[in-house]
């Protein structure tokens, strides 16, 4: 694995589309004014936290795991067209938003499964990406890519936030966005464009590199990190001052990352994972492999996005099995199998010194509750879908596992509520 320092130039669009300051009166210009937030919820954007971490502290999914509080839409009507993306939670977590390949972003009452009649948004491409559930002006504030190559920013009602949303980095946006404590919204696409957007939806940057199905993940300087197509790691920050992107570093892997970086905040590194199979840790003060950290043999390709709970990775992988590794050296604690390929990202459900239990979806149609024994795993239960589950479970405060599935319904999971 190589690594080298590399500035990339910067694709600005100050002139054309007004990021920068300094335009004419008729271009509209950034404004860091009443940025959005994200949702003080369980589960508010894909992977849970801009770490991209795929872990939550909740006992309460041991209780009851595996008992199906409901489907939407009801198995005695008709599915919707198949849902690849991940749920998440507003503030309150009264509602889980949701997208589909029919082009529609769908708002479920957490209570019950059934639709909001107060959000209605639709477009005419699919969207596969997770949203990003956020709070501006008290009320929801929620991101999401969608084949059309757009960025859409939507309130509440499923209406554009502002005044000159919606960005498009170009190309299918399939990668999950992410946000920003100054409420800079980050956006990848299948063409290479990276976008950080002003809270009032003009372009901070746009970045170009190679095609990128890997959903950024965010350090604690604000620094983006993601995976590309071109097999590289890039960690990319910017400058506030001259709005420029710059790329620090990049660290070359065995093949594509279509994976989410997770970051460890107590080790200061960054774990990815490519489809060639493997797993790296990468120092981040150092902006080089950990020469500890030895993943071997490489296992099936790897297109879900590890979790990083306690001591532990957790991933699947098109071999069909869930792996726990150890975060410091890599070695393979254990292996459980399920009955095909794995794609959907696990969620981890941690509870002190009690063992941590892991949740994913397989495309054997299975849901998995998985309790991490130490030198072995023990499966909970396993909830039949009926079909694929490329989606990745979010866990809800009470302990409800939401997720969708190729069937073309989402499925809530978890000991039914008083």
């Amino acid at each position: 694995m190589t690594h080298g320092l590399r500035w990339l130039a910067l694709v600005l669009l100050c002139g054309t589309l007004g990021a920068c300051g300094g335009g004419s009166d008729s271009t509209p210009e950034c404004s860091m004014d009443n940025p959005a937030a994200l949702a003080q919820s369980s589960w508010p954007k894909f992977r849970h936290d801009v770490q991209n971490t795929g872990a939550v502290a909740n006992a309460a999914v041991a209780a009851n795991p595996g008992k199906l509080r409901w489907v939407f839409p009801p198995l005695d009507q008709p599915p919707k067209r198949s849902i690849a993306a991940s749920p998440v939670l507003n503030a309150g977590e009264s509602l889980i938003y949701i997208g589909s390949t029919d082009g529609s972003l769908y708002a479920l009452h957490t209570a019950d499964g059934t639709q909001s009649t107060t959000f209605n948004f639709a477009t005419n491409a699919p969207i596969t990406g997770t949203a990003l559930a956020a709070v501006r002006d008290g009320g929801d504030a929620i991101f999401v890519g969608a084949g059309n190559g757009i960025l859409y920013g939507l309130t509440s009602t499923g209406s554009p936030q502002a005044t000159y949303w919606n960005p498009a980095p170009g190309g299918f946006v399939s990668a999950a966005t992410s946000i920003g404590g100054d409420g800079i919204v980050f956006a990848a696409s299948l063409s290479g464009v990276v976008i950080g957007v002003c809270p009032n939806g003009i372009d901070r940057f746009v970045l170009s590199t190679a095609s990128i199905q890997s959903s950024p993940a965010l350090d604690a300087t604000g620094t983006l990190y993601f995976g590309a197509d071109d097999h590289l790691l890039h960690v990319v920050g910017y400058n506030y001052h001259y709005n420029a992107a710059l790329q620090y570093w990049s660290v070359s892997a065995s093949a594509a990352i279509v994976t989410a970086p997770v970051i460890d905040l107590q080790t200061n590194s960054v774990y990815i994972s490519d489809v060639g199979g493997h797993v790296y840790k990468v120092l981040i003060t150092r902006g080089s492999p950990d020469p500890a950290f030895q993943f071997a043999p490489p296992v099936g390709p790897i297109r879900s996005s590890p979790a990083l709970a306690g001591g532990r990775l957790y991933f699947g992988s098109d071999d069909g099995y869930l792996y726990a590794i150890d975060k410091l050296s890599g070695q393979l604690a254990w292996a459980f199998p399920t009955g095909a390929a794995i794609r959907s990202s696990p969620a981890v459900a941690t509870n002190g010194s009690q063992a941590p239990i892991v949740v994913v979806g397989s495309d054997d149609g299975h849901v998995y509750f998985v309790r991490d024994d130490g030198t072995s795993p023990t499966q909970l239960i396993s909830v039949p879908i009926g079909s694929s589950v490329q989606s990745s479970p979010a866990i809800g405060s009470d302990g409800t596992v939401y997720v969708g599935a190729d069937d073309g319904r989402v499925y809530a999971i978890g000991a039914p509520r008083s």
